[in-house]
């Protein structure tokens, strides 16, 4: 999971994981706050009903974000192609 805003980028990685073996998978990212002064966020990327998980740490601006990407599978290039996308089935 990656989190772009602007020039600053977080990523996070649920490593080893395939999920290419023609199964279904359940994936859910949670986005909740941490508390505290500097209300900082902490998002939670779920597969397989928390089988695997992934998480980081974000600040407060993401409160005031607006989401404008979902890339499932393959990140999003400048000029709006994808790169290492994704093939399959999405439900």
């Amino acid at each position: 999971m990656g989190l772009h805003r602007g020039e600053d980028s977080t990523l996070s990685r649920v490593e080893e994981v395939l999920v290419n073996d023609g199964d279904w998978h359940h994936l859910q990212l949670d986005i909740s706050s941490l508390g505290g002064a500097a209300s900082n966020h902490k998002a939670v990327l779920s597969l397989d009903q928390g089988l695997y998980l992934a998480s980081m740490e974000v600040d407060g601006k993401l409160r005031e974000s607006k989401l404008k990407t979902v890339s499932v599978g393959g990140l999003a290039k400048p000029d709006g192609k994808i790169q290492h996308g994704f093939r399959g089935c999405i439900q």
